[in-house]
């Protein structure tokens, strides 16, 4: 962001020695060129600088994401009504609660189509 700032305080500065500079020794129209010319040349500048800004920012914002999604990943969220449904029931299960939990998802399938009894019945 500093960097940014400093940018832009340069371009300002370079403007305004142009302007001064153009004005004092050219003619007024030939001026209006120049001052044109640095106006554009800063836009060109201020749109790359903006632009590698967006896709840094971008990236960052990217990578964290997909570092808090793998930590949440197998997450148990105790305020999702279907888990808080599940932990009131099972009272004085939470043991084979948590095996289970730790089971694959291939696993936990050929536990359910295995035929064994339900925990509880």
């Amino acid at each position: 962001m500093i960097r940014i700032l400093q940018f832009l305080l340069l371009a300002f500065i370079l403007f305004i020695i142009g302007t001064v500079a153009a004005f004092h020794y050219l003619v007024w129209w030939q001026a209006l060129l120049v001052v044109f010319g640095i106006i554009f040349a800063i836009a060109i500048a201020l749109n790359i600088v903006i632009r590698s800004l967006g896709k840094m920012l971008g990236g960052a914002m990217t990578k964290a994401l997909e570092q808090h999604a793998a930590v949440l990943r197998g997450a148990e969220d105790r305020s999702n009504p279907e888990v808080a449904r599940v932990l009131a029931r099972i009272g004085g299960h939470e043991a084979a609660y948590e095996r289970g939990r730790g089971l694959s998802r291939d696993a936990a399938i050929a536990a359910l189509t295995s035929g064994a009894p339900a925990v509880g019945a």
